[in-house]
């Protein structure tokens, strides 16, 4: 694997984040490029490009293959783990330390948010839901919570954006 770029420290950080573009050249590969500072001073970027510790959490194991199946060819992927409930997650995400936490929203029920809230409060790692629903009460439930969000009408591509997508 190909080490991750990174950029100088400055000794503050701006008011608004800096912009970065990444471009993805077919599966498996990306880059990532600065954009150009509108502002004169240097902004601390760190590590660009973090390689994502996912741990799968649904009781459907058909979804949970499929995920491992489409993911097991991307570069910075690493699947480190995979638990059918979020009691089992908490317990295998303190001995895996994912930082990213991919939760099969319709496989846990009707507590399914809570319980990926609750996890939320336990691993310290992005959580997001995969859900069937596709709609703007879904998306603003689950960002109450705290949690990022995709559909599965999103397919791969929406997927994977979102993986590589880390938060600030």
């Amino acid at each position: 694997m190909l080490p991750s770029p990174t950029f100088s420290a400055p000794a503050e950080r701006p008011t608004q984040p800096t912009s970065i573009r990444a471009s993805t050249k077919g599966w498996g590969s990306s880059s990532i490029h600065p954009v150009k500072l509108e502002r004169t001073r240097r902004v601390t970027l760190g590590r660009v490009s973090e390689s994502v510790r996912l741990l799968l959490v649904g009781s459907n194991g058909g979804v949970c293959r499929g995920i491992e199946l489409l993911l097991s060819g991307e570069a910075g992927v690493e699947i480190v783990g995979r638990a059918e409930s979020v009691t089992s997650a908490i317990r295998l995400g303190r001995d895996v330390a994912p930082n990213t936490v991919l939760i099969d929203l319709e496989s846990l029920g009707e507590r399914g948010l809570e319980e990926a809230a609750e996890l939320k409060g336990q691993i310290a790692a992005t959580v997001i839901v995969l859900s069937l629903r596709d709609d703007q009460q879904s998306r603003q439930r689950a960002d109450a919570a705290g949690l990022r969000f995709v559909s599965k009408q999103s397919g791969s591509d929406g997927l994977l954006a979102l993986l590589r997508e880390r938060p600030v």
